[in-house]
């Protein structure tokens, strides 16, 4: 069974090879998961960390705030 990664080893380790989506860990979160995403803002391609569900442990707690910082 493959260790979950934390969501900064996630943003890290985007290259080939590695999973572009995860279940990740992140301190106020039972589950939490992420894709590598791509999208147009402004007519430009970026790249993007696309937020796919979330379920924080304790709601109301400030813990999006914290990810989103």
């Amino acid at each position: 069974m493959c260790k979950q990664p934390t969501l900064k080893e996630f943003i890290d380790n985007k290259r080939p090879g590695y999973p572009a989506n995860a279940y990740v860990l992140f301190d106020g979160f039972d589950g939490l998961y992420v894709r590598h995403g791509n999208h147009y803002i402004d007519g430009k391609l970026i790249s993007t960390l696309d937020l796919a569900n979330i379920t924080a442990t304790k709601p109301g707690s400030g813990a999006f705030t914290k990810l989103v910082d």
